[in-house]
């Protein structure tokens, strides 16, 4: 039976050293948007990249769902994995044990001489104020290998127009295939812990799996766009720079949606409900 442990928050770099420096962090959920891939993001740009101001934020309702079933999410993966383990054999020639492990991930930064920072971004800098974050959902060990992995519920709440509460919308699905946001978000993450392999699982109801090996030219790519695009917006008070400007940006989002729409799902497994007392046992 796969077990849930509770793994050391292994920072790459001392996140209140960080924060005392002030430091900017692109979070691996906020990169896509900062990277101009997400046009209808309603969040100022300034805020995408402060840490403080993004924990200080209400958390959206749905956010606040999502979080809450965040364990059923791994335990559904976890209950099924002997098909998820045969189709990554079959599909991806990608050898993992039937029987992992679960390990709880705390935030992960991306240190400034990480072979992936070229220098001349600014990240790759030993006084960068600039780092990237992430904070993955679990990390899957058995036998040697490892993977990650993303939980992705879709809250079955409506909002209403009117702002006085929400409905429950229970044939509310996932989306089709994987989203820009979602691919990105796995890339960074498996950029700052060095793991090679990522899944993803949405829904409650119908829950499928989708796998994201890492794709190192795109992250080289990802990174150099990403440090253009910071320090275009640096001195525009907050705002969010000429993205149609930059040069070879085109080519990057035409490049990220080949890539992201290349995801295919990897199977159907069993989708655990209920009531969980603890995220990690």
């Amino acid at each position: 039976m796969p077990t849930i442990s509770r793994h050391g928050h292994h920072l790459h770099l001392s996140f209140g050293k960080a924060l005392s420096r002030g430091m900017h962090f692109a979070s691996a959920s906020n990169v896509a948007s900062l990277l101009g891939l997400l046009p209808d993001s309603k969040a100022p740009f300034s805020t995408l990249f402060s840490l403080e101001q993004q924990v200080s934020n209400p958390m959206p309702f749905a956010l606040k769902w999502g979080l809450c079933h965040e364990m059923n999410g791994v335990a559904s993966v976890l209950n099924s994995f002997q098909e998820v383990s045969a189709q990554l054999a079959s599909k991806h020639q990608f050898c993992i044990s039937e029987s992992v492990c679960a390990h709880e991930q705390g935030l992960q930064l991306v240190h400034h001489d990480h072979p992936m920072l070229q220098q001349g971004t600014v990240f790759g800098q030993p006084s960068a104020q600039y780092a990237i974050a992430a904070l993955p959902d679990a990390k899957l060990v058995g036998n040697g290998s490892e993977l990650l992995l993303e939980v992705k519920c879709v809250c079955p709440f409506i909002e209403k127009d009117d702002g006085t509460g929400w409905f429950h919308l229970p044939f509310k699905t996932a989306f089709k295939g994987v989203s820009m946001k979602h691919y990105v978000q796995c890339q960074v993450q498996m950029l700052a812990t060095s793991v090679s392999h990522c899944l993803l699982r949405w829904d409650v109801t119908g829950c499928k799996v989708f796998y994201a090996p890492f794709d190192g030219v795109w992250c080289r790519c990802m990174v150099c766009m990403l440090s253009i695009v910071l320090l275009a917006a640096a001195p525009l008070s907050g705002n969010s720079p000429d993205f149609t400007a930059i040069p070879s940006y085109k080519k990057f989002v035409g490049c990220t949606k080949e890539r992201c729409s290349a995801v295919e799902e990897l199977c159907d497994v069993d989708s655990e409900q209920g009531a969980v007392s603890a995220r990690w046992l």
